[in-house]
């Protein structure tokens, strides 16, 4: 039997030789139930601190209504961030 620092060594050699070929289709459906399932949450958050901002719900103190507002641009933003990096992936695969 081989030492271990040598069968390191050669399991990094194997493993590094190993490509795994995804498809682009693959890809493309991959990234699309990735942006999927990172825009449920966001737009949940979204929708909640837009009825807690219009005051549907009740009157928010000044204070509740900041937070409330940090929530509700930080879930716009991360949407948006989520549709711009799912389009230059898509991109990069076409």
């Amino acid at each position: 039997m081989l030492p271990y620092p040598v069968l390191l060594l050669r399991n990094r050699e194997i493993l590094g030789t190993i490509r795994i070929k995804i498809m682009p289709e693959e890809q493309k459906e991959f990234i699309s139930q990735v942006s999927h399932s990172l825009k449920g949450p966001l737009t949940t958050m979204h929708l909640y601190s837009e009825a807690l901002l219009s005051g549907s719900v009740g009157k928010l103190t000044d204070e509740q209504k900041e937070y409330v507002n940090e929530i509700h641009q930080a879930s716009q933003k991360m949407v948006k961030m989520v549709n711009d990096l799912a389009g230059e992936a898509k991109k990069k695969l076409e």
